[in-house]
């Protein structure tokens, strides 16, 4: 009668242990490496590093959100427009203020516009397209670029919503 059922079962106990924690190294190795092939096919697709990113935000100091919201303002009234066009209004309007403004590691965001389907020069693409392009280059904190994503996203600057296209103006 002083039977206890642990100590009674103590070898199933134990190998009931053994076999748990066995299985919990194969599912977690199994979700690695899951995790690790996702991540994988995501860098083969993605046409700049995360780092190549960083690094034109760190060397662009001068490119602040309240920059980026000047040309949206300017450019999202286009709704649509080439990159070179985009290009141009965007440097003209930031080198209005500062003639010497230079755009560092410009290339990075010429991979990105360039490996768009069907790009062309003479393509034109929306607005949007361009502004959300361009804040990979935004020299500010998260919390701002998300700022400024939502305003572009939402066609507005500063609270303000940006004017419909001409066609939508005359009915």
């Amino acid at each position: 009668d002083d039977s206890n059922v642990f100590l009674d079962n103590l070898g199933k106990l134990f190998g009931l242990a053994i076999v748990s924690i066995i299985t919990l190294v194969i599912r977690s190795s199994r979700a690695g490496t899951h995790r690790d092939s996702v991540r994988d096919s995501i860098e083969d697709a993605a046409v700049v590093e995360p780092g190549e990113v960083e690094e034109c935000r760190e060397v662009n100091p001068e490119l602040d959100s309240a920059k980026i919201r000047e040309v949206i303002g300017l450019a999202l009234p286009l709704r649509s427009l080439t990159y070179p066009a985009f290009l141009k209004l965007a440097l003209t309007h930031l080198r209005s203020s500062d003639p010497n403004f230079y755009l560092a590691h410009g290339h990075v965001l010429d991979r990105c516009a360039f490996s768009l389907p069907g790009y062309a020069d003479d393509r034109e693409y929306p607005a949007e397209m361009w502004m959300l392009l361009l804040t990979n280059a935004l020299h500010s904190s998260v919390e701002e670029r998300m700022d400024v994503v939502f305003d572009i996203i939402s066609g507005s600057v500063g609270g303000a919503a940006a004017p419909p296209p001409a066609a939508e103006q005359d009915e």
